[in-house]
């Protein structure tokens, strides 16, 4: 390929490719409308919905403290440089230097209080089209 058939190839791409964009534009609008993934022959459009961010905490909060409990549980954790700073070891101590860390897994909470967690943020819609091999 010499360089004038080379520009004149580089044209065509970019003919194609501004059809290609455009036709891309057209189907993922159509798909977007139809709120479903589409695959004819061997191109899928897939539509995704978005990715919503929940809030479970606080709609948790207010289910009965048996609920709570049962999806609650406490770890110790010991800071065990500022213990190996005191001269000696002591029980007395390493309690000093403990401290008790509560975790709840408020989404259990939440499904068995029968909570609807509270939608903080909601995803954007998407279609991506690809051809399968």
């Amino acid at each position: 390929m010499d360089l004038s058939e080379l520009a004149a190839a580089m044209l065509r791409w970019e003919n194609q490719r501004k059809e290609l964009d455009e036709l891309e534009s057209e189907i993922s609008k159509v798909v977007m409308v139809l709120g479903k993934t589409q695959t004819v022959g061997n191109v899928r459009a897939t539509f995704r919905n978005g990715r919503n961010d929940y809030d479970y905490c606080g709609p948790g909060a207010v289910a009965h403290q048996d609920i709570i409990n049962k999806y609650s549980h406490t770890e110790l954790e010991i800071n065990w440089m500022e213990v190996a700073k005191e001269a000696g070891y002591t029980t007395e101590q390493r309690e000093k230097h403990t401290k008790s860390i509560r975790s709840t897994n408020w989404v259990e909470v939440c499904k068995d209080a029968k909570i609807a967690p509270v939608v903080l943020s909601q995803g954007e819609p998407s279609v991506k089209i690809k051809l399968m091999e």
